[in-house]
């Protein structure tokens, strides 16, 4: 994805003003590319006084060889699978964006432990719902570093707006911050506001603002080359997101978790 040049070394080297009015320019290019990754995971069913309830978590694609896998976390398969049970089975239905989904039957793979889960999706409707899925390859995934700076996105519950009785709005929320921590299973990402850069085309989720919904969106890793290319790369599954007046992070469980074939390994 070229994107005016802009290299690693190129940023580096700017001051902190050039450096400002550079991001400018690279960061809404990659917000667009880094949208069409995002998706949700959505279901509805009719409580016990006939009123229909939404819950969402969010998901993303990726793609090896002639295999697509959707992705969220095992915690937002078990939030469906409870909901499931309350509504009798019958009075619940499950969308990717605006396609009917059967969580149960396209299961492929599943941790609890470490918080990912697996489906098999098609190309076909991958392309209905206009979104992208990630490359597979290289697999497993380069290493990620603290201090690097990710992308990372997903859809609280919180931006969910109501147009009409039977249509609905989701709102993509969308950070970029650098990893605090990485250990052998998560990667962790800390918000320091005082670092913040202001991107004139983002609009920055406010202090304190519920998160529930991001768990299963994933975290992007940013790989620029010399040549002034960008593209990203899986670096994990959102698992934890949270948003205090003091106390802001992002927590993902690593990719390299996920095999080829869909399955989930095991620590």
């Amino acid at each position: 994805m070229p994107i005016g040049k802009i290299t690693p070394s190129m940023l580096n080297a700017m001051s902190v003003e050039d450096r400002v009015t550079a991001l400018n320019e690279l960061f809404p290019q990659m917000d667009i590319w880094a949208a069409h990754h995002v998706s949700y995971f959505r279901w509805n069913r009719r409580t016990l006084i006939r009123t229909t309830a939404m819950s969402n978590g969010s998901c993303f694609f990726i793609g090896f060889l002639d295999r697509l896998f959707l992705v969220t976390a095992a915690l937002v398969y078990d939030g469906y699978m409870a909901d499931k049970a309350k509504s009798r089975k019958t009075n619940i239905v499950c969308h990717i964006e605006n396609i009917v989904f059967d969580p149960e039957a396209r299961l492929r793979g599943y941790n609890r432990d470490l918080d990912i889960a697996t489906f098999e999706f098609s190309y076909e409707d991958l392309l209905k719902i206009g979104k992208q899925a990630m490359p597979g390859s290289p697999w497993p995934p380069p290493e990620p570093i603290p201090e690097l700076s990710i992308w990372f996105g997903g859809f609280p519950s919180i931006s969910r707006l109501w147009l009409r009785s039977n249509a609905v709005s989701f709102g993509l929320c969308m950070g970029h911050v650098p990893i605090t921590t990485v250990t052998d299973r998560q990667i962790t990402c800390r918000f320091d506001r005082e670092q913040f850069v202001s991107v004139e085309t983002r609009r920055t989720a406010p202090p304190g603002m519920d998160m529930g919904g991001m768990s299963g969106g994933p975290l992007l890793l940013p790989l620029g080359t010399e040549e002034g290319e960008w593209h990203f790369c899986l670096g994990g599954v959102i698992c934890e997101a949270r948003s205090g007046t003091d106390f802001e992070t992002v927590v993902a469980v690593r990719a390299h978790f996920i095999n080829q074939d869909g399955s989930i390994s095991r620590i």
